[in-house]
């Protein structure tokens, strides 16, 4: 199974611990004798960027205004935000092109609305990758389906505001009020009856980590054990369906969250190879 990274999406003076993640996944992905690992070679076009983030935003990220965001930041951090998107654009062209699953050592998209970085999620990949793809294949429709702790504003953002309806989100947040497995997965299957109805020609997976038991960002409710049941639930739904998958990594913010995205990409490959 092949997966997408680039040591850019790593920016070792920066302080917070998620975005460091995508290198210790790597690390524990690249000896797997079913792991192909594809380099990220280059940053996301900024004219692409431009088709949903505003120029005045993206002239912020780029004077790295820490005033202007209102967290810590620096030019380095939005280089770093354009090759993730990138390997989300590549990862699920992919998908698309072999019908099949991928995965992007990723996270930091589902926030990013069109004008503001929020949650730490500057660039919305997943929304980039959709509105790139729409031009290589005019009749796509994406579907986001978001496995994060936490609501997707910047994916939702945008599904409100396409008038073609070739994009759609679906949320488990845990603000849902599924406090336990039972519940959390019948959420599950009504998304996976959305997406039935929706036909996708693409699945992206948000697959947070931050439900998990002990994610004191995330809040979490589940064990590793049902994380695991529920991934493989939305790979055997998507390969039963005959639909495309791209995951990226997203949220988990404790040494579980690692384990968590290396037992997913084990699942999938089992599933898919």
């Amino acid at each position: 199974m092949k997966f997408w990274f680039s040591n850019k999406y790593v920016q070792a003076n920066f302080s917070w611990w998620t975005v460091k993640k995508p290198a210790t996944v790597r690390e524990l992905l690249i000896d797997l004798p079913y792991a192909e690992e594809i380099k990220v070679r280059k940053p996301m076009e900024k004219e692409l960027i431009l088709k949903f983030h505003t120029r005045y935003y993206i002239q912020r990220l780029e004077s790295g205004s820490e005033e202007a965001l209102g967290f810590e930041w620096t030019r380095e951090m939005y280089e770093c935000s354009r090759y993730r998107a990138q390997g989300q654009l590549e990862a699920a062209d992919y998908a698309i092109g072999n019908k099949t699953a991928t995965f992007n050592l990723a996270c930091g998209f589902h926030h990013a609305e069109s004008n503001s970085a929020r949650g730490y999620c500057t660039l919305n990949g997943l929304v980039l990758a959709h509105i790139a793809l729409k031009e290589k294949y005019p009749k796509l429709k994406t579907a986001v389906l978001d496995l994060d702790a936490h609501f997707g504003n910047g994916c939702d953002q945008f599904a409100k505001s396409d008038d073609e309806k070739s994009f759609t989100y679906l949320d488990m947040s845990l603000r849902l009020g599924h406090n336990d497995f039972t519940n959390y997965m019948s959420r599950l299957e009504w998304c996976l009856d959305k997406l039935r109805f929706f036909e996708p020609d693409l699945i992206e997976v948000n697959g947070g980590m931050d439900v998990l038991l002990g994610d004191t960002v995330g809040h979490g409710i589940l064990t590793l054990n049902e994380v695991g049941e529920r991934d493989a639930v939305v790979y055997e739904f998507a390969k039963g369906n005959g639909y495309p998958l791209v995951m990226c990594l997203a949220g988990g913010y404790q040494d579980d969250a690692i384990t968590g995205h290396v037992n997913s990409f084990k699942k999938a490959a089992n599933i898919w190879r």
